[in-house]
This record gives structure tokens, sequence and C-alpha cells, in this order.
């Protein structure tokens, strides 16, 4: 169970940590600004990126590790951890969290938020027609 745990955290956190870069990467590279920083940024971003996707490794696993230390619950003042809500809570938020954390993106930027209202709008329309 030990290890099966911390693959799970692990490819979790990873993951995130990945499309955190990429993403970076990709936004660099498809942006045209003639800020001087930017542009250095942006020349420099092809070396940086498995720079930075081996410290994501490296972050990922160090912050897995806490999940195959022993824990022990009489140690531990229960008030803070409930044998069999915690996990539960646990999973939700880890799966929820990419998911959760583009729609913040979405609502948060105006011309996102257009897009995503037109889409919608589209997707209604159709289910309308019954197209879908």
């Amino acid at each position: 169970m030990k290890t099966i745990g911390f693959l799970w955290i692990f490819s979790n956190t990873v993951g995130l940590w990945f499309t955190a870069c990429l993403s970076i990467f990709y936004c660099v590279k498809i942006t045209s600004c003639k800020q001087p920083l930017f542009l250095r940024m942006k020349q420099r971003i092809s070396v940086m990126v498995p720079k930075l996707l081996l410290g994501s490794l490296l972050v990922s696993s160090v912050s897995s590790i806490p999940s195959i230390w022993p824990v022990s619950i009489q140690t531990l003042p229960t008030c803070l951890i409930d044998i069999t809500w915690t996990p539960a809570i646990t999973s939700i938020a880890i799966l929820a969290y990419p998911s959760g954390h583009s729609l913040i993106l979405i609502l948060i930027n105006p011309k996102l938020r257009q897009a995503l209202v037109r889409i919608l709008r589209s997707i209604k329309c159709h289910l309308k027609e019954g197209i879908f």
C-alpha cells in the first residue's frame, strides 16, 4: 500500500509540475512581446525546459516521500485526523485540482471567459436543434 500511495502522489504531483512547465514554455514561445527581458527568456526557454522538467521530477519525488513514512494515529491529536474522512477528502481534492485550476483560470481571464460563453451558447443551440 505504501508503494501504491507513493506512486499515486508522485504521479499526481509530477503531472501538475509538467503541465505548469510546459504551459509556460508554450506561452513564451507563442507570445510576441518586445520587452528585453521577455525576449531573453524566449531565447533561453528551450535550454531551460529539460532542466525544469528534471527539477519537477526531483521536487515531486521529495514531496512524495512523506507518504511512505509511518504515521502513528495515537501521537496526533485523531480532531486533526479522522481516519474515515481524511483520505476521502484528500483524494477528492487531488482529483478535482486540475479541472478546478483550469476553471479558475478561465473565469479570471475575460477573454477566456468570453470564449467559454460562446462555446456554451453554441452547445446550447446544437442541443436545441438535436444535433448532439
